[in-house]
């Protein structure tokens, strides 16, 4: 609540310095691979699979607040770990030299967002159940 409050009055102090995005997913995917939820169950059900292919797209150094990118990408994995009952949770990026462009994509096989909700969910504080 404190950071969108800050967002929005424009006082939020990012911590820019080098992050190296592939590390950051790796060390952030292994941790999410061994977590437990609040019963102590597994967040990672058995049959869900989550692949890494970040080493493959080569990412550069980019100049970011490694916290802020790791609460992103933790939250977009624990995510689509939640709402996936089997199939795969895949992290794929790329990198576009000619416009300085890092992409880093999250995709699963999970139930998705009903249309009805689409833009709701998208509102601070808002998820499908």
């Amino acid at each position: 609540i404190m950071d969108i409050s800050s967002m929005r009055t424009k006082s939020l102090k990012l911590n820019i310095e080098p992050c190296n995005l592939t590390q950051l997913v790796e060390e952030t995917v292994h941790m999410l691979d061994h977590a437990t939820d609040k019963h102590g169950r597994p967040v990672k059900r058995p049959s869900v699979q989550l692949v890494n292919d970040l080493e493959r797209a080569n990412l550069p150094i980019i100049q970011a607040d490694v916290h802020r990118c790791t609460q992103v990408v933790y939250n977009l994995v624990m995510n689509a770990l939640k709402f996936t009952q089997q199939g795969e949770v895949r992290i794929t990026g790329q990198f576009n030299s000619e416009a300085g462009e890092v992409r880093v994509d999250v995709s699963d096989t999970g139930i998705g967002i009903s249309k009805s909700h689409l833009e709701r969910v998208f509102e601070p504080f808002e998820q499908e159940d």
